[in-house]
This record gives structure tokens, sequence and C-alpha cells, in this order.
């Protein structure tokens, strides 16, 4: 089992505590779950990820990454549901990577709502090598596929902002 080699400690987290911190304190029980953990995941990137170097910043979000995959694999087993709709820590945990790109160039409302968009529509989608990256299984399942989505969107929304600079 995945869980075993990469995170064998996950057992000792209270499965109750799993599922609160897994859907972001209640947040997953609304309609929209993955919205609404994309949007509480803006937030956080806005308060703490860009003041970050670009080191620092992939750093912490590789630990939080992880972290996720261990309290998402409890969820999921304590939920009883492979990928439960109402866990949504994957898309707070991955959000922030749409604008690593950018953490250290000038942002504004306009990038967050367009690396908004391109994740939740790649989240939503899940083109077909997003969604095997759900084929691991467990909570590595549940959270590397919003890592890809938020890499891709990284990648359009930092050649976006570039297109845009080099005509202003």
């Amino acid at each position: 089992m995945l869980k075993d080699k990469f995170y064998p400690w996950a057992d000792k987290i209270n499965p109750d505590l799993a599922v609160c911190w897994s859907t972001l304190w209640g947040l997953g029980t609304l309609k929209a779950p993955g919205t609404w953990g994309s949007a509480l995941g803006v937030l956080f990137y806005c308060m703490f990820f860009s003041q970050l170097n670009i080191v620092a910043f992939l750093l912490f979000a590789a630990v939080f990454a992880y972290l996720a995959a261990a309290v998402c694999d409890v969820a999921e087993r304590e939920l009883g549901e492979r990928d439960p709709g109402m866990v949504n820590l994957d898309e707070f945990v991955a959000m922030p990577l749409c604008f690593a790109p950018i953490c250290t160039s000038s942002y504004n409302g306009l990038w967050l709502a367009v690396g908004f968009a391109i994740f939740r529509i790649l989240d939503i989608r899940k083109p077909a090598f997003i969604s095997k990256l759900q084929d691991v299984g467990g909570g590595a399942g549940i959270v590397l596929d919003d890592l890809c989505a938020a890499a891709i969107t990284g990648v359009a929304v930092n050649a976006l902002y570039y297109v845009v600079q080099s005509f202003a």
C-alpha cells in the first residue's frame, strides 16, 4: 500500500480530525466543495505564499502537499469512498501552485481570477492524463491530480502574463 511506504505515520491521525481537515472544517459539505477549497487556496496564496521567494514557496508547497496526501488518505478510509467529493483539502493545497511562476512578480485580482478559472476547468474536466493520476489511489491520488492541474495552470498563467506584459 502506498501510504505504508510514503506516510506510515498517517495511522496516528485521528480519523474524525482527518475528515475535519480534509473538508476544510466543513466547507466540503457546501455545494461546489472544490470551488470553495480553491477559493480558500487563493486566499492562502495571497496571505502566505505570495510573500515567499520561489525556493521557500516550492518547499512549503511540497510539505503541504505531502501532509495533505496523508490526511486525505485517512479521511478517504474513514468516509468509506474513493476520492470523496466533500474532501477539498486537495484543491486548497494545489491552488497556490497556480501562481508559483509569478510569486515574485506583480500580480493583481485579474491574474488570480484567470488562474482560478483555468484551475477549476482542469480540475472539473480532468483531461485524461490528469484523471489517470487518481488511479494512484488513496490520499496521493486525491492530491496528485490537483497538483498536476495546478502545475499546468501555473504554466498557462505565466505564459499569459508574459504575453500580456510584452504588449503593455
